[in-house]
């Protein structure tokens, strides 16, 4: 992002997305997401590479924070309850393999998939608009990896 020009860079900073999937699933988020970061794959080999000017095999990346409720469930019969996502998505060492009856084994990671399936697809015609995903059609959103979600004050 840092050779976006600043302009450009606080206007993507100052846009925010609201995602709801909890209708009528047993795993779903309701989350607001903040772009971070927004970088290309080959910019630490090429000074000039920006997201806008890139090559054609260079693909985008994005980084996001991501504030909001996740669903989660200790058992079948129980209802699925709404708490925070860091709480939910949250897996210490000793509970890697835990089972949460709403997502699954490596319920952490089964979120974050779900997030980057859900943003991927706006976040690439929001960044469009600034040229830097033209190529949308022809490669349906793949162009746009978002890369790392991290937890925190959208």
């Amino acid at each position: 992002m840092k050779r976006l020009p600043k302009k450009i860079q606080q206007i993507i900073k100052k846009e925010k997305f609201n995602f709801n999937s909890l209708d009528g699933r047993d795993s779903g988020v309701d989350i607001k997401l903040r772009i971070q970061t927004i970088g290309t794959t080959e910019e630490r080999w090429d000074e000039n590479e920006t997201p806008i000017d890139r090559r054609s095999w260079s693909e985008v990346y994005v980084n996001v924070v991501v504030s909001g409720t996740a669903s989660t469930r200790a058992r079948w019969g129980a209802e699925s309850q709404l708490r925070p996502i860091e709480e939910v998505s949250k897996v210490s060492r000793d509970e890697y393999y835990r089972y949460d009856n709403s997502w699954g084994y490596e319920h952490h990671k089964r979120i974050r998939e779900h997030i980057r399936s859900i943003s991927n697809k706006e976040i690439a015609n929001y960044l469009k608009l600034f040229g830097i995903c033209e190529d949308l059609s022809s490669y349906s959103g793949r162009r746009i990896l978002v890369k790392k979600i991290s937890w925190g004050k959208v």
